[in-house]
């Protein structure tokens, strides 16, 4: 092996000379000599054996250094977590606490952040306008902020083309107007979610809108005007180009609307017919999803109302019989939890019993 430069090691590998200019193995670096002589004597007498070049030592990562988060930047993080977990779990005043840190929040984030941001203060104000109303209390406050934060995000919603959303926003806001008995507010809202539907060929906000709208003109005894608007609700609605889970609700809302308002103006023999078409497409959903669905059950309670008005006493008993054995079916308990049942059951099972005592069943 050819030796590499001067070594300063004190003595050969061989022959054990001193004080001489030695040179290392060059493959090896362990051994060094004072001649090509010894060099080669050596590598004949077992060097050759044992020299062997170093192996390349991978080099060591070197620690990170975890660069800490801006004070800024980790507190606006912290605030978000704390809101999207009290939205979560539905706490709107833990929500509203953070509302000051708002603008904060949306600092520097894309439209889609922003959009969801304003979306849950809003709806935190709209339901503790719901439930303010609810117990007779001032929602003055929670009315406008929710006005003004839903404005907001109607408008962010235009920019983004996201006139679905955009629709869907409107008819929250003017149904939740209609649920405070605000009549006129609740109407320009689903008059506008109307627009955005009909201008862009959204069939499921057209029947949630006409929904509403119908529903408004029910209350005020504008029983024709709910008839029509109903019967847009029940024609927009299998247009819908969607899942199921989403399409058949909104048909069924419109399906007990229309029987409903027939059955104000005088039309029953139309508002049966209705009523039966409801009752099949819930019964529908319910073998689609392999599990009773509370649809089947108001169904059965349109129908019965239906009959009750029309006084034909046997058929309006055969719905509410069917509708209490399906709600006490214990194959049925997923419903148990569902806010209409108790209503539907303590109010079906009173009527019965009316209709046995007066000697009708």
């Amino acid at each position: 092996m050819a030796a590499s430069a001067v070594s300063a090691a004190s003595s050969c590998s061989h022959c054990g000379t001193q004080d001489v200019a030695l040179k290392r193995c060059a493959r090896c670096g362990q051994e060094a000599y004072c001649g090509v002589e010894c060099q080669k004597a050596a590598w004949r007498g077992g060097h050759k054996k044992d020299c062997k070049a170093p192996q390349p030592q991978a080099p060591q990562p070197q620690a990170r250094e975890e660069t800490p988060l801006p004070d800024k930047f980790q507190r606006r993080m912290e605030i978000y977590q704390k809101v999207v977990a009290s939205d979560n779990a539905k706490n709107w005043p833990g929500v509203l606490k953070w509302e000051g840190s708002m603008e904060e929040l949306m600092e520097g984030q894309p439209d889609e952040i922003c959009r969801g941001i304003i979306f849950m203060f809003m709806r935190a104000h709209s339901m503790e306008m719901l439930s303010e109303s609810f117990f007779g209390r001032s929602y003055a406050v929670h009315e406008a902020s929710s006005v003004r934060l839903g404005e907001r995000h109607i408008a962010l919603l235009g920019k983004m083309q996201r006139f679905r959303d955009q629709g869907e926003a409107l008819h929250f806001i003017g149904d939740n107007f209609a649920i405070v008995a605000r009549p006129r507010e609740a109407v320009a809202y689903l008059e506008r979610a109307r627009k955005v539907a009909e201008a862009h060929g959204f069939f499921s906000v057209e029947c949630m809108a006409c929904t509403g709208l119908a529903e408004v003109a029910l209350k005020e005894e504008r029983n024709d005007e709910a008839v029509e608007l109903f019967r847009n609700a029940v024609a927009a609605a299998p247009l819908e180009e969607e899942a199921d889970a989403r399409q058949y609700p909104l048909l069924h809302h419109a399906y007990r609307g229309l029987a409903k308002a027939l059955t104000k103006t005088g039309a029953l023999a139309e508002a049966t017919a209705i009523a039966k078409q409801y009752r099949e497409a819930a019964h529908a959903q319910s073998k689609r999803e392999g599990r009773l669905c509370i649809d089947e059950l108001t169904s059965l309670d349109t129908s019965a109302v239906v009959c009750q008005v029309g006084k034909e006493p046997q058929e309006e008993a055969r719905h509410r019989r069917r509708m209490l054995a399906l709600a006490h079916d214990t194959a049925n308990a997923h419903l148990q939890e569902h806010p209409l049942l108790a209503t539907l059951v303590r109010a079906s099972a009173a009527r019965l019993e009316a209709l046995v005592a007066m000697g009708y069943v």
